[in-house]
């Protein structure tokens, strides 16, 4: 089926972008609630501010990496293409260019986000929440991976990934929404 994905029709690939947005969801979901409820780190219900940022420091760590993955490749993709290695706004550049372009873009709107939510997180949700941090890192990884595994293959291939990046920030969000008034305030 991946392979056949350019022939699809329009409500397939949006047939296939909404299984793979709903599957993200699903496991982002159960993945917050799992580190809410369970609390797999064991983070006490006090845990001291400076012990917080060693948390979201460690979370931000895989987001960090993969958006320095992300600009690396354009690097390498530039430095090995005499197409490339010039291309700039003023001049057209290769569609491979333009995919890794793409691809950085996401990554980079995906960071930013994981850092504002992350930092959110910390400061208006209960200490004992904090294992959400690092279970939405492992999210984010993974979702990353397979964003760019899939995103030559079309919408459907990525879909997914994207799911399993971006839902668990979202997720978060409005749990900081709903918890914060009751914690802090």
């Amino acid at each position: 089926m991946w392979q056949k994905n350019k022939s699809l029709t329009l409500a397939d690939k949006q047939a296939g972008v909404l299984r793979g947005i709903g599957m993200g969801l699903i496991i982002s979901i159960l993945m917050i609630l799992y580190g809410i409820l369970c609390n797999p780190w064991s983070f006490s219900a006090s845990q001291a501010m400076d012990s917080k940022l060693v948390v979201i420091g460690w979370s931000l760590l895989i987001p960090c990496l993969l958006l320095i993955g992300s600009i690396a490749r354009i690097d390498k993709h530039r430095f090995f293409s005499s197409v490339d290695i010039d291309s700039s706004a003023a001049t057209p550049s290769s569609l491979k260019l333009a995919s890794l372009q793409a691809i950085l873009q996401n990554t980079l709107e995906q960071t930013v986000l994981a850092m504002v939510v992350y930092l959110l997180w910390i400061l208006m949700t209960p200490s004992a929440w904090l294992s959400a941090l690092p279970l939405s890192a492992c999210c984010f990884l993974a979702g990353r991976i397979l964003f760019v595994r899939g995103y030559h293959k079309g919408a459907v291939s990525r879909a997914f990934g994207f799911a399993l990046t971006f839902y668990p920030l979202v997720v978060m969000f409005v749990l900081i929404l709903f918890s914060a008034p009751r914690s802090h305030v």
